[in-house]
């Protein structure tokens, strides 16, 4: 099944598809040719989404021994960070932007359904339900409403010492790693 493999991306290394059918004993299943300016990896179903400076790169990993490269999702604005994908949904971060909604109903024709701008440098992102919970290094914390993928809408910002680049929701707390001045708790 599904569950059965682990996937990662380097550098260096393209995609890698791992199978952990026994977790003790991963063993590669296969990979993708290397390319440069990797950010980060998200797996949904048979897809797995990869950041990197310029695009979003959609892999069909139906075959793990064999993943094949899809139509790239090109950004003129902002650089791709953090990625989330919940079914047919994607929600980005970029720098020097903000955050995207993203519509992966046809992964082979990922699109830009919405986007809230935003200065700074947006790195973190995590999602829970309809909201989107987004660190700006400069800005702090906003929350955006992703209700309807094609229009976000801020709902709530909060200013943070320190400079928030990730975080984490649990509940009704949101943890935000804010640099030299730690960790930040905030009932959101």
């Amino acid at each position: 099944g599904r569950d059965r493999y682990a996937y990662a991306v380097g550098e260096l290394s393209g995609v890698m598809a791992v199978d952990i059918a026994d977790p003790d004993h991963p063993a590669p299943a296969g990979v993708t040719g290397a390319f440069r300016g990797v950010q980060g990896i998200a797996a949904a179903s048979d897809h797995v989404y990869v950041t990197d400076r310029w695009s979003i790169r959609v892999f069909d990993v139906s075959d793990p021994a064999r993943p094949r490269v899809g139509k790239a999702l090109n950004f003129t604005e902002g650089i791709p960070r953090t990625l989330v994908v919940r079914g047919h949904a994607g929600y980005l971060t970029a720098d020097n932007f903000g955050f995207y909604t993203l519509d992966f109903t046809d992964p082979d024709l990922p699109k830009i359904a919405g986007s809230v701008k935003m200065p700074g440098f947006t790195y973190g992102l995590a999602v829970s339900g309809d909201i989107a919970y987004l660190a700006n290094s400069d800005t702090g914390l906003h929350v955006v409403d992703v209700k309807k993928l094609d229009a976000p809408v801020e709902i709530a910002a909060f200013k943070l010492a320190g400079e928030p680049t990730g975080l984490a929701v649990r509940g009704p707390r949101a943890f935000v790693a804010a640099g030299a001045d730690g960790l930040i708790v905030l009932d959101v």
